[in-house]
């Protein structure tokens, strides 16, 4: 029941607010997890959906200075997940949405 509520009766997907932080925790893991939420993942029901995250191997240091907001579009190319990448796109993630520094998922990958 964590991040995905799904209402069979009805046939509507919710998802609440933590759905991109299980999302998120998937890619940067390396889950297998990622692929199936990502297929009921909707990413144009948010267009500016934002991830904080820590990236690269000194994340840990100063913490104040390498939050990125970026989109679950770009962590999943950052994070080498093309598949998940391609099954985001397939459910309409917009590949030229731009993260803080103006960079799309274009130029990530």
């Amino acid at each position: 029941l964590n991040p995905i509520i799904l209402i069979l009766g009805a046939g509507l997907l919710f998802q609440p607010l933590n759905a991109k932080h299980a999302l998120k925790r998937a890619i940067v893991n390396g889950d297998e997890f990622a692929e199936r939420l990502a297929t009921i993942f909707n990413p144009s029901a948010v267009p500016r959906y934002y991830v904080e995250s820590r990236i690269g191997r000194n994340q840990h240091w100063n913490r104040s200075f390498i939050i990125y907001k970026i989109t679950v579009l770009d962590l999943a190319l950052l994070y080498c997940r093309g598949n998940v990448a391609t099954i985001l796109i397939d459910r309409g993630a917009d590949i030229f949405t731009q993260d803080e520094f103006g960079n799309t998922p274009l130029h990530i990958a």
